[in-house]
């Protein structure tokens, strides 16, 4: 399976993650827990993909190396001692949560503590070390994406330019995304819309009309 094969796959997975309410394994528990912060602390649609894909490129990656995969998204993690797919999962999720959603750190912290108590703690302390390890790997590899980068963007009066409207006026959300490095596309233009019609010609016309 190709890269974009293998990306498309996580996103199916997390959207099914989110769909199934109840379901009693640890990455839809996490992947609601990611849900639930989303919900508490209002983010931009387009960050949160972003980071819900990071989040669940660290899972899959920790995964494969655990059960010495090969189809990985970063990199592959040397894996010298035993470590319980349950642990890692509950290690690296909450580790992950709490960049993305420092207030909330403490209270990722005490659910993988609780959902890790079953665990030795040679179990516990080596799913913590490839957690980090994965964790840090994965951020880094998009730590240079453009997510954190700003534009200004001045509106203009000018007929077809993008303006603040009513009731509240609100500034453009994430004007630099555009120039956001993709996952797997080679370029954020690959599949871009084209422009709409020119004001003064016969299609946007028809378009009015």
């Amino acid at each position: 399976m190709g890269r974009l094969g293998r990306f498309s796959l996580l996103i199916l997975t997390a959207a099914c993650c989110q769909a199934a309410v109840g379901v009693n394994d640890p990455i839809s528990e996490w992947n609601g827990e990611f849900l639930d912060a989303v919900r508490r602390d209002p983010t931009a649609p387009c960050l949160v993909a972003r980071n819900l894909a990071i989040f669940h490129i660290a899972l899959h990656d920790g995964l494969e190396s655990l059960h010495d995969g090969s189809d990985f998204i970063v990199g592959h993690y040397a894996v010298d001692e035993p470590v319980p797919d349950e642990a890692y999962i509950h290690a690296a999720a909450s580790k992950l949560l709490a960049v993305f959603y420092p207030s909330y750190r403490g209270i990722f912290m005490r659910m993988a503590e609780s959902r890790m108590e079953s665990f030795t703690s040679a179990e516990r302390e080596s799913a913590i070390r490839l957690a980090l390890e994965v964790a840090a790997r994965t951020l880094e590899a998009r730590k240079n994406d453009g997510a954190a980068n700003t534009l200004t963007y001045v509106p203009k009066d000018a007929l077809g330019k993008w303006r603040r409207t009513p009731p509240g006026y609100r500034p453009p959300e994430l004007s630099h995304w555009s120039s956001l490095e993709p996952f797997v596309l080679p370029s954020p233009a690959a599949f871009r819309p084209p422009p709409p019609p020119a004001l003064d010609s016969e299609a946007y016309a028809r378009a009015v009309e």
